[in-house]
């Protein structure tokens, strides 16, 4: 996975802010977007 490093400074200052590791925050995002992400809508008629 590649991230800018700008982001990652900030995922990094995030994680330290919180007291947890780069892993935990970056596991706990995806996570979260996962479960609220919207599901697409498969009967579209072309």
């Amino acid at each position: 996975m590649r991230i800018p490093v700008d982001i990652l400074q900030e995922i990094d200052c995030k994680a330290a802010a919180v007291g947890i590791s780069r892993n935990e925050l970056l596991n706990q995002m995806i996570l979260y977007a996962l479960s609220n992400m919207e599901e697409p809508d498969n009967n579209t008629a072309n």
